[in-house]
C-alpha cells in the first residue's frame, strides 16, 4: 500500500464519521424521541407533586408559611447572604411572606397547576408555572429538604423543556379534534405562527424537536448521574463493604412503616441474604449507565431498580425519592415499548375467539415525510417533519 493509498483510506473513514454525525443532528431536529415515555414523566411528575402538597396541607403554615419556625425574617437574610440576581431572589422569594391569605391561595394554586400538568393542558405554558411553583416552596425552607426533593427539582425543571404534550393529553386530544375538523388540510399547531410563512413553522419545528431531544438527554443524565453518585458513596462506606449496611439500616426506628417486617428481615439466618440485596444494590447503580445502552439488558436493569425503590418504600418509607426515581427511570423507555404494551393489554382484553389486533409497526428511523428524497438532479431535499404539539 502506498502513502497516497494510506492517505485515501484515512480521509474516507474521517467523511464516514462527518456523514454519520451529520445523519445523527438531522434526526436530532426531525424525530422526537420517546414521546410517550416524556408524557409519563409529566403525568408522574405532576400527580407526584400535586399528592406531596395535598398530604402535607394540615401542616403547610408551619413547614412553608408565615408560621413557619423558618420565619420570613430568616429567609430573607438568608437569600441576603448569597448575593443572587435579582431573577433569582424573585424566584427564591416568591413564598416569603407574612400574609396566610397570600401563601393559602398560592399553596392551592400549586395544586391546581400540577394537576393540569399532568392533565397536559397548555403544557407548554403550565409546565413553566409548575416548576416555579416546585421551585419556590423547595427554597423557602431548605431546611427540609432532602435528595428527593433535589431531584424532584431538577428533572422537573428538566421536563419543562420536553415535547411531553403530544402524548396523553389534553393538548393532544384538543389538536386531533381540530385535524378531524379540517378533514385532512393542515393545522398550524401554534395559532400564533399560523399564516406566518412555511420557513418560520419549519424553523420553530425543528427548534422544538431539537429542545425535546436535548431535555431528554440531560434528563437522563441527571437519572445516572444520581445513581452513580449514590454508589460512589456507598463503596466508600465500611458497612456496605461489609455487606451489613442493610442491617443496620432496617433497625432504624424513625424508617420502620412496617416494624414487624423490618423485625423479620433483621432476624436470624437473614443476614447472609441482606448482604447479598446489599452488594445488588451497591453494583446496580454503579453499572446503570453502562446497562441503559443495550436493549436486552436495559429492561431487567430498570426491572432491578424498580425492586429496589418498591423495597426502599416498604422497608424504610422513603417515598418521596423512590417515587421520584421510578419516575426518572422511565425516560429509558422508547416508544416502541409502550405500543408493544398496549398491544398485549388489547390481546389480553379480545374475546376467545375473535382475530387480536395486528402487532404495532416497528418505529420509523424518520418521519416518512421527513426522510431525505433524492431529486431528479441527484441532490436530496428534506420535506417537512411530522406535526406535533408541544
Amino acid at each position: 500500500m502506498t502513502v497516497r493509498d494510506l492517505r485515501q483510506a484515512g480521509q474516507g473513514d474521517v467523511l464516514g464519521v462527518v456523514e454519520r454525525l451529520l445523519a445523527f443532528f438531522r434526526r436530532m431536529t426531525l424525530q422526537p424521541l420517546a414521546l410517550y415515555s416524556a408524557a409519563s414523566i409529566r403525568i408522574g411528575l405532576g400527580l407526584l407533586y400535586a399528592t406531596y402538597l395535598l398530604r402535607e396541607y394540615p401542616y403547610n403554615d408551619q413547614l412553608w408559611g408565615p408560621g413557619s419556625p423558618w420565619s420570613p425574617a430568616l429567609a430573607d437574610r438568608w437569600l441576603e447572604n448569597y448575593h443572587w440576581p435579582d431573577l433569582v431572589n424573585f424566584i427564591y422569594s416568591t413564598l416569603i411572606t407574612d400574609s396566610p391569605v397570600y401563601f393559602q391561595a398560592f399553596y392551592g394554586l400549586s395544586i391546581i397547576v400540577a394537576l393540569l400538568y399532568a392533565a397536559g393542558w397548555h403544557t407548554r405554558a403550565i409546565g413553566i408555572v409548575h416548576t416555579f411553583c416546585v421551585m419556590a416552596f423547595f427554597t423557602r425552607s431548605w431546611q427540609l429538604t432532602d435528595g428527593g426533593d433535589m431531584a424532584i427539582m431538577l428533572l422537573t425543571f428538566y421536563a419543562a423543556f420536553m415535547a411531553s404534550g403530544r402524548r396523553w393529553s389534553l393538548d393532544a386530544r384538543r389538536h386531533r379534534k381540530r385535524m378531524e375538523a379540517a378533514q385532512g388540510k393542515p393545522v398550524p399547531e401554534y395559532r400564533f405562527f399560523a399564516g406566518r410563512g412555511a420557513e418560520t413553522e419549519e424553523l420553530r419545528r425543528r427548534f422544538v424537536v431539537l429542545m425535546h431531544n436535548g431535555a431528554m438527554g440531560v434528563f437522563a443524565a441527571q437519572v445516572m448521574m444520581i445513581y452513580c453518585s449514590a454508589a460512589l458513596v456507598k463503596v466508600m462506606g465500611l458497612k456496605w463493604q461489609e455487606g451489613t449496611a442493610l442491617y443496620y439500616i432496617l433497625q432504624v426506628s424513625w424508617l420502620q412503616p412496617f416494624p414487624a417486617l423490618n423485625n423479620w428481615m433483621t432476624g436470624p439466618g437473614h443476614l447472609v441474604p441482606l448482604a447479598v440485596i446489599a452488594y445488588l444494590t451497591v453494583f446496580s447503580q454503579l453499572l446503570f449507565p453502562l446497562a441503559v445502552f443495550n436493549r436486552t439488558v436495559k429492561y431487567c436493569w430498570l426491572l432491578v431498580m424498580l425492586g429496589t425503590h418498591i423495597g426502599i418504600i416498604v422497608t424504610m418509607g422513603v417515598f418521596q425519592f423512590s417515587a421520584i426515581m421510578i419516575i426518572g427511570d422511565l425516560v429509558f423507555l422508547p416508544d416502541s415499548f409502550w405500543r408493544r404494551s398496549a398491544w398485549y393489554v388489547k390481546v389480553l382484553r379480545t374475546p376467545r375467539g375473535k382475530q387480536p389486533v395486528p402487532p404495532p409497526l416497528p418505529d420509523p428511523a424518520l418521519p416518512e415525510d421527513a426522510k431525505t428524497v433524492p431529486t431528479q438532479k441527484g441532490q436530496p431535499h428534506s420535506a417537512r417533519a411530522t406535526s406535533g404539539h408541544g
